[in-house]
C-alpha cells in the first residue's frame, strides 16, 4: 500500500505540472517506498508498481525523506488516519 500511495501522490503532482515550478519531496515512514523511488531497490513482488513509482519520482524530480512512524509528524499521522478510516470503512 505504501508503494501505491507514493505512486498516486507523485503521479498527481506530475499531472498537475507542479514538479515544473516546485521542489517535490516524497516523505514517508516506509523505507521500501523511499528506496524504490530512489531507484535503490526493486522488489520482485510488485514489479509494475515499483517501476511506475520510480518513473514518477524521476518525472517529479523528487527527493526523499524518511520520518519515523507514529512519532507525531503532522502529515504522516494524517495519512495514517486516512488509511485507518479507509480500512474501517471497507470492512
Amino acid at each position: 500500500m505504501e508503494l501505491e500511495a507514493a505512486l498516486a501522490g507523485l503521479t498527481f503532482v506530475v499531472a498537475q505540472g507542479w514538479a515544473k515550478d516546485f521542489a517535490v519531496e516524497l516523505v514517508s515512514d516506509s523505507s521500501i517506498a523511499l528506496e524504490v523511488a530512489e531507484g535503490r531497490y526493486q522488489p520482485r513482488a510488485y514489479p509494475v508498481v515499483s517501476k511506475a513509482l520510480r518513473a514518477a519520482a524521476v518525472a517529479a524530480r523528487a527527493t526523499t525523506r524518511k520520518v519515523r512512524a507514529h512519532s507525531g509528524h503532522r502529515w504522516n499521522d494524517a495519512v495514517d488516519g486516512l488509511a485507518r478510516a479507509a480500512r474501517l470503512g471497507a470492512s
